[in-house]
């Protein structure tokens, strides 16, 4: 076997700590000393100026949560006095120091938790994840519990530790900013390449944290390299399974459209004219497999073209039928009961008792497909839906038969 191959060079390559390269444009640098005085075109007017604010306008970042965690850290002082206070009043003349400290270390630790392995060779390895995992730790995020922690035990890899408190395109510490897809980055810089990589050691695509089903992870950096080059040239066959509250207007369709940010809240995505300037370019196919609870409910089959954030979830919402039990995109509440049970109060608490014990959107990954990274072998996996995605089926069917 080549060394390209050699898992334990791969190995070697989890234990490692991101640290800024020193030609990187200087991030709120540990260390640095940052002076500034209050004066009369700072207030603009005002009586007075916040303590972060003023503070955030000038850090490199400008963020505003680095700057309060400084002053509340007893980094910041006002006229040589310290202040732990973010909404200290500043007022025309003041002088405002502080020194940055240096972050505080992410470690990542291998955690004995059990995986359902439906292959593993040398090179790579097919999962299929419950409902409730998140695929990695991210800055300011979990650090426990993830798909990550698991492989780091099962293949007896040592912690991962990174810097806490980074911030790069595509990575963040204290803002909580996510890349916008659900496949590996393949475009990012040098720098934040090497950031998602210590995060992400393997992974090549993810799936949400309530979305069950199969994903593959590389053991080496040639399959991962090799792996996402098969999913960005979208060669990689997957096909999802969901519970719709309603009936697609199609039997079966497409839907094209850009996917972004959503303008208010940034934890959501939303869909923008296809070829627009906001948002990329998403591709969806969907099937409607089975009619349920007399038209008012669905089974439908999804494959992707692309794979961003909520892909599914956002078309699912786009169509006017959201996903079952997803709480972001409007499959939850007393609107869904009424919807899906009709004006049965007894079958309205079935459908509301359903949704609160499903705790998550109905999406499974079923069936994933790919090029063996090291034979060339045509490789395909399915696997069965969750109990709970089948018991909320069950209910639905049910509710077809009464209504």
């Amino acid at each position: 076997m080549s060394d390209t191959y050699s898992l334990s060079r791969f190995a070697a390559s989890w234990a490692f700590s991101i640290r800024p390269e020193a030609s990187a444009p200087p991030i709120d640098c540990p260390g640095q000393l940052i002076k500034a005085t209050v004066d009369a075109e700072a207030l603009s007017g005002q009586a007075f100026f916040r303590l972060d604010v003023f503070l955030a306008q000038h850090l490199q970042s400008g963020s505003r949560a680095k700057a309060a965690a400084y002053i509340q850290g007893g980094h910041v002082k006002v006229d040589g006095q310290q202040t732990t206070k973010s909404a200290h009043r500043l007022k025309e003349g003041q002088h405002v120091t502080c020194i940055l400290p240096p972050p505080e270390p992410l470690g990542i630790l291998p955690e004995d938790i059990p995986l359902e392995v439906v292959f593993e060779d040398d090179h790579l390895l097919v999962v299929n994840k419950p409902a409730g995992m998140v695929m990695h730790p991210s800055p300011g995020h979990m650090t426990s519990g993830t798909l990550v922690n698991a492989l780091l035990h099962r293949w007896q890899r040592p912690p991962i530790v990174v810097e806490k408190d980074f911030s790069v395109a595509g990575v963040s510490g204290t803002d909580h900013t996510t890349d916008d897809d659900d496949e590996a980055s393949t475009s990012a810089d040098s720098r934040t390449q090497a950031l998602l990589q210590a995060l992400r050691p393997g992974i090549v695509h993810r799936l949400d944290k309530g979305t069950t089903g199969l994903v593959v992870v590389a053991k080496h950096d040639a399959a991962l390299a090799h792996l996402s080059a098969q999913f960005k040239q979208r060669t990689v066959h997957r096909k999802y399974v969901s519970l719709l509250v309603g009936l697609p207007a199609q039997q079966q369709g497409v839907i094209e459209t850009n996917l972004g940010r959503h303008l208010k809240d940034r934890k959501l995505m939303a869909t923008y004219p296809s070829g627009g300037p906001r948002g990329r370019q998403a591709n969806s196919t969907f099937q409607v497999l089975d009619v349920l609870a007399n038209g008012r409910a669905a089974v439908v089959t999804w494959k992707l073209g692309t794979g961003r954030t909520h892909q599914i979830r956002v078309h699912a919402k786009h169509m006017g039928t959201p996903i079952f039990g997803d709480d972001m995109y409007g499959g939850t509440g007393k609107a869904v009961a009424i919807k899906v049970a009709g004006t049965s109060t007894v079958r309205q608490g079935a459908v509301h008792t359903q949704l609160a014990s499903l705790g998550r959107p109905a999406l499974h990954a079923r069936e994933l497909g790919f090029e063996h990274p090291y034979s060339g072998s045509r490789l395909h996996f399915a696997a069965d839906k969750p109990p709970d995605f089948t018991a909320a089926e069950s209910l639905l069917r049910a509710l077809h038969a009464t209504s």
